[in-house]
């Protein structure tokens, strides 16, 4: 077979697979990890595909939501309610058949759903997972597009060992200040100002990057938030990592969810993630804003031999001997757990 025919037959291939975007409509490929399965290698696929069309029906039901008076805000501030409430009001696209590729493979993920999004495991043989090209220990992920489409969607894959240390942390009031007992400024926060690091901790961060954790941002904003919360870790050092986030959708009950109670959510998202990797180790990191001490207390007694810390940022000016944290940390040992106001004060030996 001639090389001209090997690539009419390649890109009829590729042509076959591609995803059916318009040119109206956006692809995310979340941040996601691939581990070690009994033969070869499962990895997890999630996206979102929306046209960037902006409803003003939902943008009028956005704002009684979020309940801020635009009048109210300077300039710089109403720019950035604008920009960051656009990631709302697009029109989620279902029934969007996408194919993911890494390396040499493809895989065409299943229909996406009423929200846009779709998710899937890929598995791979050894072999096949060996082939992938990566940095470190990601690989780069992209959407299989029609040949006459010009556009890149790139997404990262997190090679996740079976053994090893994974960092899970909170993002706000933990890296990223927000004032969420402050219900208006946690929204302002949210909405209308440049987001602020917390000090000090992108170069704990790093320092625990350095000798090879793995990170999983797990965050309680729905996924609308994703982009200006990936660009705020990028831009302010924080080493890159998985993300888990809250559904969210206007047209359905999830709306409840935008300021629900964390608990439940967060325990869903942690729990198996601690049981997909049984011989890792987990430091979990978040503040007493909430209900970090608590979701975090839980994991512990349940995973004892697996959480090897627990790092709590003290937005609330508790001492360790408050009743509320010495009932959250019930039968933790005082040596597991640690509250902090500025990381330095974290033992080195709780790191290592």
């Amino acid at each position: 077979m001639n090389h001209s025919v090997v690539v009419l037959l390649l890109t009829a291939s590729l042509s076959a697979l591609a995803s059916p975007l318009r040119q109206d409509e956006s692809l995310i490929l979340f941040p996601t990890c691939a581990w070690k399965a009994e033969k070869g290698w499962d990895i997890e696929l999630h996206g979102w595909v929306y046209e960037s069309e902006q409803r003003r029906v939902l943008s009028s039901v956005l704002r009684r939501i979020i309940g801020i008076d635009q009048d109210k805000l300077t300039k710089s501030e109403r720019a950035l309610y604008h920009e960051r409430t656009r990631c709302f009001l697009p029109d989620n696209e279902r029934s969007k058949l996408i194919t993911v590729q890494a390396g040499p493979s493809q895989h065409r993920a299943p229909a996406t759903s009423a929200n846009g999004h779709f998710r899937t495991l890929w598995h791979l043989s050894d072999q096949e997972f060996a082939a992938l090209p990566r940095t470190g220990n990601i690989v780069r992920l992209t959407a299989v597009l029609a040949p006459s489409d010009t556009r890149t969607f790139l997404g990262e894959l997190h090679v996740v060992t079976d053994r090893g240390l994974s960092v899970v942390s909170d993002i706000d009031d933990t890296i990223k200040i927000s004032e969420v007992r402050d219900r208006h400024a946690l929204l302002l926060n949210t909405f209308c100002r440049p987001f602020k690091p917390a000090p000090g901790m992108s170069e704990l961060y790093r320092g625990l990057a350095a000798d090879n954790a793995q990170f999983h941002y797990v965050s309680a904003s729905p996924w609308q938030l994703y982009q200006p919360l990936a660009d705020f870790i990028h831009q302010n050092g924080f080493p890159p990592g998985t993300f888990h986030m809250k559904n969210f959708r206007m047209k359905d009950s999830s709306l409840l969810a935008l300021f629900g109670d964390p608990i439940d959510y967060k325990l869903r998202i942690i729990t198996p993630l601690i049981d997909q990797f049984p011989h890792r180790e987990f430091i979990l990191i978040g503040d007493s804003g909430e209900k970090d001490p608590e979701i975090y207390g839980e994991l512990a007694r349940t995973y004892p031999e697996q959480v090897k810390a627990i790092l709590i940022r003290n937005v609330t000016d508790e001492p360790p001997d408050s009743k509320r944290l010495q009932e959250a940390f019930r039968n933790v040992s005082q040596s597991k757990w640690q509250l902090f106001v500025e990381p330095d004060e974290i033992p080195k030996g709780m790191l290592k």
